[in-house]
Formats: C-alpha cells, sequence, structure tokens
C-alpha cells in the first residue's frame, strides 16, 4: 500500500486542523462523456491512498475519447478520462482547490514527452479554452492561464495568456504522492501586489499571477457563458496524442480533493481525510 501521512505547509503557513470545503468525490462529480471503458476508467482504490481508506484511480486506455460541444477528443487529437465538480465556481470571488496526485510508476511516462497530460484545469461554461489548467509535458510541470491580463487571450487573439514554467519534473509525482493547493481570484479588477493566481506543489510556491486570471473575454456572449459558470476538472486528459506511435495505458490516483474560499478550508487533514 503506498500511503503517506503528514500535514502538508504552504508558503510557510502550518496548516490547521479543520476541514470546511467541499470534498470533491464521485458523489459530487459527473463523467466528462466517455463512450466506452467506463468499468474501468474510473474506480475507487483501497490500496493506493493518500490518507483514509480510499483514493479514485483513473485509467486511460488508448482510444478513449470524450464528447463535448464541440465534438469529439479524438477528432481533437486528444484522450480523455475526466469527472467535473458539480458545484459552479463564480466570478469575482477567490476560490482555493487542493488535491494531491499521484502518477503510475509504472506506466512509461517517457513516451509522453511530446504530448500534454493535464491533471486539473476550470472551464467556463461554453468557452473552449480554460482560464487555467496544471499539466506536464516533456517531463516538466506547467500552468496556462490563458485570460491573464485585461487584453483579449485565449482562441479571440490566438494567444495563451501567461504561463508558469518551471514548476518542476514528474519524479515528484511518479510513485510518490504530490500535493497540489491552487488559489484562483475570478475578479477582474486589478489590485496593487495583489495574486490572482498561485501554485503550490508539497508546500513551494512555484506560480504566481499578479495580473486578473479574467476578463471580459471570458464571458463574452459569443462563448454562450451567460450565467458565467466555472466548474473545477480533474483525471487525464492527454492532448496531441498522434506524436506517439503506441499509446500506453495511463494511470494515475487523486485523493483529498477540495475546494473552498480559504486556505484553512482546503487544507490537507489526515484526521479527517476525503473518502
Amino acid at each position: 500500500m503506498i500511503k503517506t501521512l503528514f500535514v502538508s505547509a504552504v508558503a510557510g503557513i502550518v496548516l490547521s486542523s479543520s476541514a470546511l470545503a467541499g470534498s470533491v468525490t464521485k458523489k459530487t462529480t459527473y463523467w466528462h462523456d466517455l463512450t466506452k471503458f467506463r468499468k474501468t476508467a474510473y474506480t475507487v482504490s483501497t490500496d493506493v491512498v493518500r490518507a483514509g481508506d480510499s483514493s479514485q484511480k483513473f485509467e486511460l486506455i488508448a482510444g478513449a475519447c470524450g464528447r463535448d460541444q464541440y465534438g469529439s477528443d479524438c477528432k481533437r487529437n486528444a484522450e480523455r478520462v475526466e469527472r467535473i465538480y458539480n458545484r459552479d465556481q463564480r466570478p469575482g470571488k477567490e476560490y482555493w482547490y487542493a488535491w494531491s496526485v499521484l502518477l503510475d510508476p509504472n506506466t512509461p511516462w517517457y513516451v509522453l514527452k511530446r504530448t500534454s497530460v493535464t491533471i486539473g484545469q476550470v472551464k467556463a461554461s461554453g468557452v473552449d479554452k480554460p482560464p487555467w489548467i496544471i499539466k506536464f509535458s516533456d517531463g516538466e510541470f506547467y500552468a496556462n492561464i490563458h485570460f491573464a491580463g485585461p487584453s483579449p487571450a485565449g482562441k479571440i487573439a490566438k494567444g495563451d495568456g501567461e504561463w508558469c514554467g518551471g514548476m518542476g519534473g514528474i519524479d515528484q509525482a511518479k510513485g510518490k504522492w504530490m500535493d497540489i493547493v491552487v488559489k484562483a481570484d475570478y475578479s477582474n479588477k486589478p489590485k496593487d501586489n495583489h495574486s490572482f493566481f498561485q501554485v503550490w506543489f508539497n508546500g513551494e510556491l512555484v506560480c504566481d499571477i499578479k495580473d486578473t486570471i479574467v476578463n471580459k473575454h471570458t464571458w463574452a456572449d459569443r462563448y454562450d457563458n451567460k450565467g458565467k459558470r466555472i466548474n473545477f476538472r480533474y483525471g487525464i486528459y492527454n492532448n496531441k496524442v498522434n506524436r506517439v506511435a503506441f499509446m500506453p495505458t495511463r494511470t494515475v490516483w487523486y485523493d483529498e480533493m477540495r475546494i473552498g474560499e480559504s486556505l484553512e478550508e482546503v487544507q490537507l487533514n489526515t484526521e479527517n481525510p476525503v473518502d
């Protein structure tokens, strides 16, 4: 059993013992449409856990494609097994996300180096580009914040907003748990010396964006998002899959997943685990 128990810290703050946030579990999520492989694509695991008695296991088999209003992932040169948190986040507010992830040490991740593998993102309803996404490629983690700043970004300007590179290698999460904490402020008014987007890996600050991460283009009518809804998605989303001659089955475990409105709400708390 791969099981690690310790209290994490973020930016020098020792996390308290209370747990107030919403837990992200099978009961609080639903599928991104997946037409086959459901029985093996998502299971509850009891042999690989971060805390408590169980975790969420994802297996992405070659040819597994989700569908959305834009069509099939396969037509977009991608494969996916992903779940969506069914409680939307709203603009104008600050949210905190926390989860632990472990990459299967037996998956040959090195063959995917020319592809990108997503391990967490938020999507604005009706918008093809995610406001923020965390993934790895060529063995390195990075974050892409598509709508950073006041100018058009993402699809409108064919740009990519802002990036956080140099966030570390996948050895941090291959065969061992990596604890991730994300702060995302969805207000659109600039503030002096304010961080709108931050990411911590295992207590180390690895991304800090001072620009706003949503703007009027995020909510444009052309994107059919009049409700301005944002939702969190996790699992495995593998892009540019045609760059691999033989695609292996990819396996990832998630555990201790919480979403709240403060750091204290999403703390890693092994005394009150998410199962």
